[in-house]
């Protein structure tokens, strides 16, 4: 993320307009392949600027391997068409992490969990002065969370925070990645046992990849990817025997796609490229790319339709080919948007979820009077009764340390069940919650034994004692422990 965004695009840029699929095999055949290849494959006139790291390839080439057969259009719905030529490099497919091929689920019904938010704030940095911190990434790796954030102080720096249960961060230190130049959304993965960090940065006109020579506090330049552009959060993914980069410009209009072979060569522009249009709503990355299983792709995107990182919006790939594109915006999009407290007010731009076996975890950023700070978001687990973190938090207790607190039950409004999650100062040998309606009357009871301090939830399945489904309404939330109380209210609504 650029606080300060350049104004118009580059002038000389070259103009970036879709041309039909079927307009390269046609001029092919009237001879006019040399200007299909100029039009369809994304090759920049002379004098634009922009370059790329394939540039010995002959225009005849571009055309053999853009229009080469196989490459149908997948009906929508059923799994993306592969299509590889024969002999390509990188054949060995990589061990890419994070990898959520196995995952059915998608993150979509997320919601904050019962921790305190934001779990980072410019007031944590230790080791400079920040102005905000943003752009979450997370990477897990021997049973440690890793959290890697653009750190702003008039210039994006990249930093990185720990966490032994994904929910409570401690702050580390900045890396040293760049030769005094903007850097942020740190784009973090793993690949053929190697780690990785592409990192936005745009002034330097280009896409940089780090590698690790010590995870996660040494990285050396390793590779750049793409020449010549004002490039914009950059996400890659592996799919189907190719490297997919997307990216948008500083304008957020574009989203443009590129394709590869190989991870660190090769890389050229998908003839459908840029894949969205004059459309700063769904144009720049959000968050990493998702393949799931059944080969279900999902591509997050900001929208930034009126002002910067409003929202998260999710949209599904249809077709993913060397030459055909298409996606849709899934039902449940947005996903992420201005919330109810002060730390994300204003807007939500980044989401990067993790799973962890049985729901999502995910680092997001939220805009607030204090400018963009970092919280987690999760889905419901497979158990919904399962209890989440419970360590110490003593901000969460009144002075005297004996407090007792109901904070925010999510989801809510409900219409199927809510966590109840509380603050307990001190032990207590007895939790009861009673839950009332509208009119008092008491409808359910749900108690727990001995509670040790810390954060606890209590899982309400919207039933009365014997087990009826209560009706639409407001109910009322009054929470015991040892003579100490408090209260709260959640909506039901089928």
């Amino acid at each position: 993320m650029r606080w300060f965004r350049p104004s118009p695009a580059d002038p000389h840029a070259p103009i970036r307009r879709r041309s039909p699929w079927w307009l390269a095999p046609v001029l092919s055949l009237i001879g006019a392949a040399p200007l299909c290849a100029a039009a369809v494959s994304g090759q920049f006139p002379p004098g634009s600027g922009t370059t790329l790291n394939h540039r010995g390839s002959s225009l005849a080439t571009e055309v053999a391997s853009l229009t080469t057969p196989g490459a149908a259009l997948a009906p929508p719905g059923s799994a993306l068409t592969r299509h590889r030529p024969a002999g390509a490099e990188g054949d060995t497919v990589p061990q890419l992490m994070p990898d959520w091929t196995g995952v059915a689920s998608a993150p979509y019904a997320v919601h904050e969990p019962s921790i305190p938010e934001p779990v980072l704030t410019a007031a944590d940095v230790s080791d400079d002065f920040a102005v905000f911190v943003a752009d979450p990434f997370m990477f897990r790796e021997n049973g440690l969370w890793y959290l890697f954030m653009e750190e702003y102080n008039y210039e994006g720096r990249i930093a990185y925070a720990t966490s032994q249960d994904g929910f409570h961060w401690q702050y580390q230190h900045q890396l040293h990645l760049n030769d005094g130049h903007h850097l942020s959304f740190p784009y973090v993965f793993e690949n053929q046992g190697d780690h990785y960090l592409m990192p936005e940065s745009g002034a330097t006109q280009e896409i940089t990849l780090y590698r690790a020579t010590t995870f996660p506090s040494a990285w050396t330049r390793d590779a750049v990817l793409v020449q010549g552009q004002d490039f914009a959060d950059p996400v890659l993914m592996f799919f189907h025997g190719y490297w997919w980069l997307f990216f948008s410009h500083g304008d957020n209009q574009d989203c443009y796609l590129y394709y590869s072979a190989d991870l660190k060569s090769g890389w050229r522009p998908h003839p459908m490229s840029p894949i969205v249009y004059h459309d700063p709503g769904r144009a720049r990355a959000a968050g990493r790319c998702l393949v799931l299983a059944n080969d279900r792709v999902l591509r997050l995107a900001q929208d930034c339709a009126h002002g910067y990182g409003q929202s998260v919006r999710v949209f599904q790939v249809d077709t993913l080919t060397t030459t055909r594109y298409a996606e849709h915006e899934v039902p449940e999009s947005p996903i992420l948007g201005p919330g109810s407290e002060q730390w994300n007010s204003q807007g939500m731009h980044t989401f990067d979820p993790w799973w962890d076996g049985d729901h999502w975890v995910a680092s997001v950023d939220g805009l607030g009077p204090d400018l963009w700070s970092i919280g987690i978001y999760v889905t419901s687990p497979s158990h919904p009764s399962a209890v989440g973190p419970a360590p110490d938090s003593p901000g969460l207790f009144d002075a005297g340390g004996t407090g007792l607190r109901i904070l925010s039950c999510a989801p809510n409004p409900c219409s199927n069940g809510t966590r109840v999650p509380y603050a307990l100062g001190a032990p207590a040998d007895q939790v009861r919650l009673r839950i009332l309606d509208s009119c008092g009357r008491l409808v359910r009871t749900l108690a727990a034994g001995h509670v040790p301090v810390g954060l606890h939830r209590l899982w309400w399945d919207g039933r009365s004692d014997g087990g009826a489904r209560l009706p639409n309404g407001v109910y009322f939330l009054r929470l015991q422990a040892d003579g100490r109380g408090a209260s709260g209210n959640v909506r039901l609504i089928r």
